[in-house]
């Protein structure tokens, strides 16, 4: 404790007199993706396009809730997911699944962040998606390399196509 106060007491000041504040539960509501929108995963203009000006989602703009990766990728993502489980996958998962759990507009997760804690409630959450996308073109490319090496078979890759194009 003795050696972290030299870095943590200065922190604390300087977060103390800092103009950035914390947000309040009513602007988190708005700050935080709204459960609806995690179709843009699959389709980034379902609720319009903010250049096209047809945008008609709550909250600021499409912008800070972009969350796609294109989707073939997000398609080996998600075959890679329910193949043969390794450290990697399972970690690259389980980042994903609580990232865009942390994002989600619901009250419990909004309440999360407006309990003051540094850096997390004074942030705008939705950036947290960026690290998502990470881990699902991780998750993608694993995807493609255990395609390639005959893990996966093509019939699950024609099944998952077909589900996905239903949607």
């Amino acid at each position: 404790m003795l050696l972290s106060a030299v870095q943590l007491i200065p922190l604390y000041e300087a977060l103390s007199l800092s103009l950035r504040s914390n947000y309040t539960y009513s602007v988190l509501l708005t700050r935080l993706m709204p459960p609806e929108s995690v179709i843009t995963l699959l389709a980034p203009d379902f609720f319009g396009n903010p250049a096209t000006n047809n945008y008609f989602l709550r909250g600021d703009s499409s912008l800070e809730r972009a969350a796609f990766i294109g989707v073939w990728p997000f398609i080996f993502a998600v075959l890679a997911i329910f193949s043969k489980k390794t450290f990697y996958k399972r970690f690259f998962t389980w980042a994903s699944f609580i990232i865009i759990l942390s994002v989600i507009s619901i009250p419990p997760v909004a309440y999360f962040h407006s309990i003051g804690i540094p850096f997390l409630s004074t942030g705008i959450p939705t950036r947290a998606l960026s690290i998502m996308c990470f881990c699902l073109a991780v998750l993608g490319g694993i995807g493609v390399d255990s395609y390639i090496r005959g893990e996966i078979k093509k019939r699950n890759v024609v099944i998952t196509l077909g589900v996905f194009s239903l949607i």
